[in-house]
């Protein structure tokens, strides 16, 4: 989009972790990550996340096909 923010998600002994850098540089704004799931299929309340936030607003979204562009929750 034009912008310069990175963002990426790496493994962690207990799970994942995402870290950023946002950049305001080329009208950017935000940083985003994306992984693709290939283990069982998850069924209703086995996602569990713990985050630690510094008082900014963030989103977590799910997609349960591999187009990033369709509908997320």
């Amino acid at each position: 989009m034009g912008g310069v923010s990175r963002g990426e998600i790496i493994t962690i002994d207990n799970g994942l972790r995402f870290r950023g850098q946002v950049s305001l540089q080329n009208n950017g704004g935000f940083t985003s990550a994306r992984m693709s799931y290939g283990g069982s299929p998850i069924s209703a309340g086995q996602v569990r996340l713990r985050v630690k936030g510094d008082g900014r607003r963030y989103q977590f979204r799910v997609r349960l096909d591999d187009r990033y562009d369709g509908v997320a929750w």
